[in-house]
């Protein structure tokens, strides 16, 4: 870390060309936290650059045709070493030192991907894993959990913890004493979404549903929704929590929050548990035409247009013929006429589910039209 600097949406301190990539790949909420970043921006962190500028000064640079590999190989060494050491502070019966070698743990792993890799591959995470089962206090559990989420990032730690301490996640999530340990199981969970295997971390819901009502929003129903995703049926609890989920898309504000709402209420109404309840919601239905008109994120409004499809081809199959309701929602879209060109618009673009709703409700409400 040469540059660090303070995300004043969560407090958390990076290297600024680090957070300023995560940004440019399109995030926006701190990678720790997923707390939404806003147009807070950053500011310097003058305490950790003195640490830095006292500690490890910039020697000269040297001549590295004389050098050949040695830097390379001696950077290789040190990291090797260091992560050794840390195993075994970690596998020290004195608490004290455990809790030392699980925070320094946790501020390596975030300097950089070798350093990460490095850990990972010197075995922190078994440790790591036998501390959250075995804690002795909630501050050394805290601790302990909070190197997860930077932890799974790397592929092989991704892989380990999925396959040997997702139940220790999962007994956190369910148990753990402390508000921070549970969004710090929760936030392993999203960083583990894009692995099939998170499946197995399906006994969490409980805890991440109770983690919802506490106002743990953003961590919640990001990890709900990186398990929901891999599931073909609904998992159980959540129709009793998709008040909170509207309520997440109610704003319309284009952040992580109304965009995993979204997801999640798409997810909701494509199984066979969800689709005849939220169907029948016209609450969840005029919040979407809304947010097809108003919000300019293509994704998004793509995720609105798809689960307006859904509701509409749904109550085609769940409302009985010569029920009125049964085509309202159709009737509501063909009648907004701001809507109905802003999808005719949007029928030009094949990645878009705007021709497909229209031709839908048309087709629905007149057959002629095929």
């Amino acid at each position: 870390m040469s540059d660090p600097v303070i995300l004043m949406c969560s407090g958390h301190t990076y290297d600024r060309s680090a957070i300023e990539r995560w940004i440019l790949d399109g995030n926006d909420s701190c990678p720790l936290t997923r707390i939404p970043i806003g147009d807070m921006g950053m500011v310097p962190n003058m305490e950790i650059r003195r640490i830095i500028e006292t500690e490890y000064p910039v020697p000269k640079r040297p001549d590295e045709s004389k050098l050949g590999g040695h830097c390379t190989r001696s950077a290789v060494t040190v990291r090797k070493i260091l992560s050794s050491f840390l195993v075994g502070q970690l596998c020290s019966p004195n608490v004290e030192s455990v809790a030392k070698g699980a925070y320094e743990v946790q501020l390596i792993a975030r300097w950089n991907i070798n350093d990460r890799a490095a850990l990972v591959e010197d075995g922190v995470l078994e440790p790591l894993s036998r501390i959250l089962d075995g804690a002795s206090s909630p501050g050394l559990q805290e601790i302990a959990i909070s190197a997860l989420p930077i932890l799974s990032k790397d592929l092989h730690g991704a892989r380990r913890i999925l396959a040997g301490g997702i139940r220790s996640i999962v007994e956190v999530l369910n148990g753990a004493t402390t508000l921070f340990a549970k969004r710090m199981a929760a936030d392993t969970i999203i960083q583990l979404g894009s692995h099939d295997e998170i499946i197995k971390a399906e006994d969490a819901l409980p805890g991440l549903i109770r983690l919802l009502e506490t106002g743990a929003i953003t961590e919640a129903a990001g990890a709900i929704l990186a398990i929901q995703r891999r599931k073909l049926r609904l998992c159980p609890g959540l129709l009793g929590v998709v008040p909170v989920f509207i309520d997440m898309i109610r704003s319309g504000e284009e952040g992580v929050n109304t965009k995993c709402g979204l997801e999640l209420l798409s997810h909701l109404c494509e199984t066979p548990e969800g689709a005849p309840v939220l169907c029948r919601s016209d609450e969840i239905t005029a919040i979407l035409i809304r947010l097809v008109k108003t919000i300019k994120d293509r994704k998004m409004k793509n995720i609105c247009l798809l689960t307006l499809l859904s509701i509409c081809e749904t109550r085609e199959e769940y409302v009985d013929e010569g029920d009125s309701e049964r085509f309202a929602v159709h009737r509501l879209i063909l009648d907004d006429q701001e809507l109905v060109h802003l999808l005719d618009s949007m029928a030009a673009d094949e990645t878009s589910y705007a021709d497909r709703l229209i031709q839908t409700v048309k087709r629905s409400l007149d057959p002629s039209c095929d």
